[in-house]
């Protein structure tokens, strides 16, 4: 019955578009009439174009730092204060943290809606190199690391309970988790991936995930502290030693660029987009042993053969009762393998392991607040957190999830509540 209404109303909708093409296309009496009347009109005499001096013509209001916007109002004083002398410089400061703390929520918002363009506006290392600590301190992070990409598909109820089709985040290596906001090849992959470089900017907890897995060096930046320097060329084996050593600025003939965990010479620009093939094709796989389907690596769940399924109903630290009865559970299941054998013609078959309910050590609120960089809690990803624990309490039942294809969840309440998600390639589920 539902496919059928839905058909109609797909009917309903296609006539709509055809009767409302017809109301609003306009007569042929009509297109004439308009016809003569626009020639009839008097024609239209150009503008003889006046050439202004020189000095007027370089000046342009887009040049002008605005006094709304915060981000150019910063760049203007970074400017100043770059220029200024030492003795200058003190009185300056004050103004400087500011004008920085008042450009946090514009790149915020820049970075959740327009990720490419935070990572262009983003104040260049050159300057920030240059920038006492207490302006930095507001300035935004920037991030290169390795770390874990998690992508969440939302279930199609989604759309009327107003959440996100898909949902990104990272956590680094070094213990951090983003909300994350991708753009470019990165908005059309939609695995969760266990280990990439992550470069980009982010502020309050939100991060503007770069296309690329490299960052090349500006010219007179410094290379960070602390990472590795690598000094021969990966693509040609070249040696590339500099004259000076580390920490050097980087002289504007020299190509170096940064990785989540390395800064690289080269021995030439064009082997920049060489190397970071290399990092982009290292990021599918675990690194470990795999089957192949074709030209690329098998999925982690099959799609022929026997998907084993371990169900667990989860229970929150404040809660006492099962999200569903056992029956309810194996109903769903088995309208669910019947689809899937269906639709395989027989080839793929699910068998399901439903767990007794266990218990999350955490209440609803927790895991909703980790989903909130304004929260109490300072964290991201609840959905995480909730697959983390369900996966321990089931270990520690007798079912090991790692004797599994897929991992599925059913609670009442929580994370992200109450739309339903799945993790393409990782065969985790969350109801």
């Amino acid at each position: 019955m539902r496919l059928k209404t839905t058909l109609g109303i797909l009917v309903l909708i296609a006539g709509a578009c055809s009767v409302g093409y017809y109301l609003s296309k306009p007569s042929q009496k009509a297109l004439t009439q308009a016809s003569k009347a626009k020639s009839q009109a008097a024609p239209v005499v150009p503008s003889p174009l006046v050439k202004k001096p020189f000095s007027e013509q370089t000046k342009s209001p887009a040049s002008e730092p605005s006094v709304a916007d915060p981000m150019a109002r910063f760049d203007s004083w970074s400017q100043s204060y770059l220029a200024a002398v030492d003795a200058e410089r003190a009185a300056l400061l004050e103004e400087g943290v500011k004008l920085a703390k008042a450009r946090r929520p514009t790149f915020t918002q820049i970075i959740q809606s327009d990720p490419r363009k935070a990572l262009a506006e983003a104040v260049p290392m050159v300057v920030r190199q240059k920038l006492p600590a207490e302006i930095v301190a507001e300035l935004e992070e920037r991030v290169a690391d390795r770390g874990e990409l998690r992508v969440y598909v939302a279930g199609p109820e989604s759309k009327e309970n107003g959440d996100k089709a898909f949902l990104r985040y990272v956590e680094t290596q070094s213990g951090k988790t983003y909300g994350t906001y991708v753009y470019g090849q990165r908005e059309f992959d939609y695995r969760s991936k266990s280990d990439v470089h992550v470069i980009g900017v982010a502020m309050e907890g939100e991060l503007a995930l770069s296309e690329s897995r490299v960052r090349r060096l500006e010219p007179g930046e410094i290379p960070p502290v602390g990472k590795k320097q690598i000094e021969v060329c990966p693509v040609s084996g070249k040696n590339t030693d500099r004259d000076m050593p580390p920490p050097t600025p980087v002289a504007e003939t020299v190509t170096a660029i940064e990785t989540g965990d390395e800064v690289i010479f080269l021995c030439d620009g064009a082997h920049i987009r060489a190397y970071e093939n290399g990092l982009i094709l290292g990021e599918a796989g675990t690194g470990g042993a795999q089957s192949f389907t074709g030209a690329m690596p098998s999925a982690s769940v099959p799609s022929v053969g026997v998907v084993k399924v371990l169900y667990v109903p989860a229970i929150f630290a404040d809660q006492s009762q099962t999200p569903a009865t056992e029956a309810v559970m194996m109903d769903g299941l088995r309208q669910t393998a019947d689809f899937y054998q269906t639709q395989s013609y027989g080839r793929l078959t699910l068998v399901a392991t439903v767990t007794p309910p266990v218990k999350l050590p955490r209440n609803q609120a927790w895991y909703r607040g980790k989903d909130t960089t304004s929260g109490f809690i300072k964290e991201v990803d609840g959905l995480n957190a909730e697959m983390t624990h369900a996966k321990e309490a089931a270990r520690a039942a007798g079912y090991d999830w790692q004797d599994y294809h897929c991992f599925c969840i059913r609670s009442t309440g929580g994370a992200r509540s109450p739309t339903s998600y799945g993790s393409l390639g990782s065969g985790q589920v969350w109801m």
